[in-house]
């Protein structure tokens, strides 16, 4: 088989990354990469033994193409791509709104090309272990934050970060959100710096989301509680911690237990009645990971791990949640 042409639109943080660890893709050749600004665009392709273009007309032809240009570019240069027959790889958010996805997911179904987005906590280690280890989740706490960044100032903390954390919920939860609630307010501007949500699902489970990109350290964290299974996720290191019960659990009676005896089963507390299982991975790289199932997808011809459609119902709940911010009672409000 040919190696897949590649183009990575956007040389920016993310397309640097992107263009480096495509290099690391079996079977995957970066011809281009295309960004109106010169000097950005010249030195990764010469680190990545590539052509460089201002336009994805004027790049060489191409089998798919990475997009990691502003969220406000996703829809015309996705789309574009698209209906020219190009595999796609766009970073999150797939587009700045609901209807600009929809017809993205129009365009990839009439061409029958891959479209994938890149939510890329779905590759972490803590995540992929969880998935396979909770079931029936009834309570999700959700914090994201972390020191300004200056990027992705295009928009708000919600489209930043927040929808990283709707996007894992969303796969876990797999039903609908009926209720929402959210507050935010602005520090720098002009959009929401910092943000809080809850969401009520119609199954009954509850999440919460605490996201800000003004804290003085960063913190990548989840909580998760089924009635099986307690889970605490840190997404910074990959590692997750599971504690569940022990069958010995089943008929213990805290409220028989004798005054006497209270110290001793606080000290045989996780070695008679709870299990803990400590998860930490060896090494991952959670974007070459997603770089290489949006390749596989390509040669299998099947939907990603992340389809167009789940970035879209991704972004429909962060829309209510910004929604809820702007219109709700007081609206955006600014520090100080």
């Amino acid at each position: 088989m040919n190696p897949l042409r590649v183009a990575v639109i956007g040389a920016g943080h993310l397309g640097r990354i992107h263009a480096r660890l495509l290099g690391e893709v079996e079977n995957v050749d970066v011809v281009a990469i295309v960004d109106p600004v010169e000097p950005a665009r010249r030195a990764i392709a010469d680190a990545a033994g590539a052509v460089h273009a201002a336009r994805i007309e004027d790049a060489p032809e191409i089998d798919a193409a990475v997009v990691a240009a502003p969220t406000a570019l996703h829809h015309r240069l996705v789309k574009q791509l698209l209906q020219a027959g190009v595999h796609v790889l766009v970073e999150k958010p797939i587009a700045e709104n609901t209807w600009q996805a929809d017809e993205l997911l129009a365009a990839a179904a009439g061409t029958q090309t891959v479209l994938q987005v890149g939510h890329s906590e779905r590759f972490n280690p803590a995540w992929t272990v969880a998935r396979q280890e909770i079931e029936s989740p009834t309570w999700i706490n959700a914090v994201r934050c972390g020191p300004y960044s200056f990027r992705s100032t295009e928009v708000g903390v919600v489209l930043d970060l927040m929808i990283h954390d709707i996007d894992l919920v969303l796969d876990l939860v797999q039903s609908p959100p009926e209720q929402i609630e959210a507050t935010g307010g602005v520090v720098f501007g002009p959009h929401e710096d910092w943000a809080q949500a809850s969401i009520r699902f119609a199954d009954g489970c509850w999440a919460t989301f605490v996201a800000s990109r003004v804290e003085v350290e960063g913190r990548r964290r989840m909580q998760i509680r089924s009635s099986q299974t307690c889970a605490d996720l840190d997404f910074g290191a990959g590692a997750a911690r599971f504690v569940t019960r022990r069958p010995a659990a089943n008929h213990f009676r805290p409220d028989e237990v004798a005054i006497a005896d209270r110290a001793d089963w606080k000290e045989r507390l996780f070695s008679d009645l709870l299990e803990i299982d400590e998860r930490e991975p060896s090494s991952w790289n959670a974007i070459l990971d997603e770089q290489r199932d949006f390749v596989d997808a390509i040669k299998r011809g099947e939907a990603p791990r992340v389809s167009g459609r789940q970035g879209r119902d991704a972004l429909a709940v962060a829309e209510r949640i910004i929604d809820q911010i702007t219109n709700g009672r007081g609206g955006l409000r600014r520090a100080g």
